[in-house]
């Protein structure tokens, strides 16, 4: 597993030409990693060099797509050379993986909770972040730990449900 992340990103909102990337999540080697920044770009920074410095080759996620049109996008927009970039374009969708109708309903909560995955902590709904988000840039010292803790709980389901469907032998 060293070579490929379970990442999760918070941003917010849902268009990655107006909005931008709060936090990104993952789990790497039995452990969760975080990069959380006010500055959007040293925090994209930070990430791509984590990326190549740990040679990771594959992006898993729970609509991963989402994911990684906010990173390629937003890295853009600043410059940021993604190095290996094609790698990543064979990146796993656990959500497309489960269900290939693309109007498929289902939230990873939902899927989780079907499959008995249990991931127990307080957590705000990833529809609220923006919100938080705001009330964190307005000076609430506890949004943005509110963030994290929901960015964090998200990576840990994902990687949960990733370890499942690996379990059932779909991977």
């Amino acid at each position: 597993m060293e070579n490929l992340v379970v990442i999760d990103t918070e941003t917010t909102g849902l268009n990655p030409l107006t909005d931008r990337i709060i936090a990104i999540g993952f789990w790497h080697v039995n452990k969760f990693v975080k990069f959380v920044s006010n500055d959007e770009k040293e925090m994209l920074e930070n990430f791509w060099k984590f990326i190549s410095e740990n040679e990771i080759s594959k992006l898993i996620g729970f609509n991963i797509n989402f994911d990684w049109t906010f990173l390629k996008l937003r890295s853009m927009r600043y410059g940021i050379k993604i190095k290996y970039f094609k790698k990543y374009e064979e990146r796993v969708d656990l959500r497309k993986l489960l269900n290939s109708e693309p109007r498929a309903k289902g939230t990873l909560t939902d899927y989780c909770t079907f499959l008995g995955i249990d991931i127990p902590g307080e957590d705000i709904s990833g529809k609220d972040v923006p919100t938080v988000w705001e009330a964190h840039q307005n000076g609430d010292s506890n949004a943005l730990p509110r963030i994290v803790e929901h960015l964090q709980l998200d990576v840990l389901r994902t990687k949960a449900l990733y370890d499942k469907i690996l379990e059932s032998g779909m991977i």
